[in-house]
């Protein structure tokens, strides 16, 4: 299992971990991770899509709550993993540390249940 690709938007030139995701590009970012996980998956080893959602700081990235409203998370952030998921799901997916309006992220049920699961089919 390798945990990768890290799909994260830059919307700060200051983010520290930028150099780990593609592009400040959503579309661009999701064709990329595709590919990539296309190509990790094609050597039978499993992919990790992260980190799912609206992960963009590392200072209190445990406690930070990243107030997003819906055309933002749907066009910025949800893009390339919606992307990705179209054209390559991936074997698994790590959730964000962060919160996302109110919720954390691994236990935000309108992220992953209505949306990854209902809306995008995923299974991993």
């Amino acid at each position: 299992m390798l945990l990768a690709p890290t799909v994260c938007m830059h919307r700060c030139p200051l983010g520290g971990r930028n150099f780990e995701s593609f592009s400040e590009d959503p579309v661009l970012t999701g064709k990329m991770a595709a590919s990539y996980i296309k190509g990790v998956q094609s050597e039978k080893a499993a992919a990790t899509i992260k980190h799912f959602v609206g992960n963009e700081q590392e200072t209190c990235r445990n406690s930070v709550d990243s107030i997003i409203d819906e055309r933002t998370l749907r066009e910025m952030y949800l893009k390339p993993f919606e992307i990705t998921m179209r054209d390559c799901p991936p074997w698994a997916l790590m959730a964000s540390y962060n919160r996302v309006n109110g919720l954390h992220s691994d236990m935000n049920e309108y992220l992953l249940q209505h949306i990854l699961r209902g809306e995008w089919g995923f299974n991993g």
